[in-house]
């Protein structure tokens, strides 16, 4: 989404739900969206969450040297409202002053509130990097925050961020929003919604590098259990053959057949 107008997302909107109402079938990655996409069709549509292709984002990860010196505080994402990260930016403006040590990186998108918190020479601004290098970014980043205000657009997201940070060896501070469903808070990362809150939560992974490592490795166990690509793949044919099969049922029981 990056560099391009809100008036041409919104005509690409409108264009990918025509083109949606030209299928048989729509997947989609959360239960949220699939209930957002059924107002626009009347045809099947099933969930199938999102997964980590790891042994690739591994690959990238491991072939991927470390630029960026000291320990480093990031977020990463694509063109958004300010208020997404508002909050987390207003800690890390309280964290900048406390750890003059800390650096911050910014990948993708660069929210204005994040410069205007965080000071110019301890904030990376990394571009938007395509799919191939993507993860090259992440490598950069000790603890990974992944935020978001508690919008319908937000909810229909996934929680693949927190998936992402992991496998790229940070560990996590997140919005309960999206990401309480796979981070246990204090377990396998940190859940924060005020700004003492991510304030609090950051300052306590500054101090122990061992409590990083501890809840990066707890989130990878989750990940590598229930989330991995090689573990899920099989979802997309079952959906499809399911597709499919809602299609032939519909045309033997009335004889119509749509395009």
């Amino acid at each position: 989404m990056e560099g391009k107008t809100w008036e041409y997302l919104e005509a690409e909107r409108f264009e990918r739900i025509w083109a949606m109402q030209q299928c048989d079938g729509v997947t989609v990655s959360t239960q949220r969206l699939a209930t957002i996409v059924r107002s626009f069709t009347s045809k099947p549509v099933i969930v199938v969450g999102n997964s980590i292709d790891l042994p690739w984002f591994r690959r990238i990860v491991s072939a991927t040297k470390r630029t960026i010196p000291g320990l480093t505080i990031g977020w990463a994402g694509g063109r958004r409202h300010d208020r997404d990260v508002e909050v987390m930016a207003t800690a890390w403006g309280r964290i900048a002053r406390t750890y003059p040590a800390v650096t911050f990186v910014v990948q993708g998108h660069q929210p204005e509130v994040i410069k205007e918190l965080v000071p110019a020479d301890r904030l990376v601004q990394l571009p938007w990097m395509p799919l191939e290098t993507y993860p090259s970014g992440l490598a950069q980043i000790d603890i990974g925050c992944c935020a978001v205000s508690p919008t319908p657009f937000n909810r229909a997201k996934s929680n693949i961020k927190a998936m992402e940070y992991a496998a790229a060896g940070a560990a996590v501070v997140a919005s309960p929003t999206l990401y309480s469903s796979i981070i246990e808070h204090g377990y396998s990362g940190l859940i924060a919604e005020t700004v003492d809150e991510w304030e609090v939560g950051i300052a306590g992974l500054i101090e122990s590098e061992a409590h990083r490592k501890i809840m990066q490795r707890r989130l990878m166990k989750t990940i590598e259990k229930r989330h991995t690509l090689a573990g899920n793949l099989w979802r997309w044919p079952a959906a499809w053959q399911q597709i499919a099969d809602e299609r032939r049922n519909l045309v033997r029981r009335t004889g119509w057949e749509s395009a």
